[in-house]
């Protein structure tokens, strides 16, 4: 491990149950709540060769928010989903709601241009662009309020996998977004399991898990499944 001391003079407060995602060089945090359980609505980039916090937003269009999943976009886009959403200062509910925010502009060969004012669309019922009538929201596809789910991108698609709610600690399937659609559809993917017998991905169920993206495919590990502690490690594609 590397300490990275910021050299800006000033950045964002302690926190937990935030959310976070990197592209290129910056990492980008967003909402989380204190230790006195204060929710976050703000956003922040931390640029990792000059060490440098800079702060996008005080408060988005995605409130504040804990328990939420991100991911940044080839395209700029960092996308935040699901979570708590709090409203008051002690009620927290179950969000189903997808936000899109423009952190970056893309550029060919040379270094993306970090936007300093961040502007979220709340994108939950459709982007404002979008001229098909075939788009699918979130809801159409099976997608419910959640925590403890994960979020990854994968150059203009993001998938949405796991989670939990206030009724069910085991919410099954896979979910991708697809930016040029603006479109969700539900995965259905079967695999071999150790046994010999074949389940379909929304037999894979867990929540509070880990994921990575590794070159073309999605590497899962660990997590909740019935109140039972998880190690084992599952591949969505081919490695």
């Amino acid at each position: 491990w590397h300490y990275l001391c910021p050299k800006s003079e000033s950045g964002p407060e302690p926190r937990f149950d935030h959310a976070a995602a990197v592209y290129g060089t910056r990492m980008y945090v967003s909402g989380g709540r204190t230790g006195d359980h204060r929710a976050l609505g703000d956003m922040w980039a931390f640029d990792v060769p000059t060490r440098q916090w800079a702060k996008l937003a005080d408060s988005s269009a995605f409130g504040t928010r804990f328990g939420h999943a991100a991911a940044v976009g080839d395209s700029g886009f960092l996308y935040l989903y699901a979570g708590f959403l709090r409203s008051g200062s002690t009620t927290a509910t179950f969000s189903n709601g997808f936000y899109r925010c423009r952190v970056f502009e893309p550029q060919n060969g040379t270094a993306d241009i970090l936007l300093q004012q961040v502007g979220c669309e709340d994108i939950t019922d459709g982007c404002p662009e979008a001229t098909s009538s075939q788009c699918m929201h979130a809801s159409d596809v099976g997608l419910s309020p959640r925590i403890g789910h994960t979020l990854l991108s994968y150059g203009t698609r993001v998938i949405a996998f796991g989670g939990n709610d206030a009724s069910t600690l085991n919410l099954r399937g896979a979910f991708i977004f697809d930016e040029t659609m603006c479109s969700w559809s539900r995965l259905s993917i079967s695999g071999d399991e150790v046994e010999g017998s074949v389940r379909t991905v929304e037999d894979i169920a867990r929540h509070d898990h880990g994921s990575a993206r590794m070159s073309a495919w999605m590497a899962v590990h660990g997590g909740v499944l019935d109140s039972a502690f998880l190690d084992s490690v599952y591949v969505l594609g081919a490695p």
